[in-house]
């Protein structure tokens, strides 16, 4: 049996997993200095982090 491709991707769901921690800025300074990861935004007690380098 054949799937459309459609049919596929309606059925894909995307999610960001979340995470509640204590002592948020030592965390916060693990992820920026040993992971190399950079705070993207913070709102409130929300923060996105990414590591994203540009192409060379």
């Amino acid at each position: 049996m054949e799937a459309k491709m459609s049919e596929i991707i309606n059925h894909i769901t995307a999610f960001q997993p979340v995470y509640r921690v204590l002592h948020r800025e030592e965390n916060l300074d693990f992820y920026r200095g040993v992971l190399g990861f950079k705070v993207l935004e913070e709102e409130g007690a929300m923060v996105w982090l990414g590591g994203h380098e540009a192409k060379k």
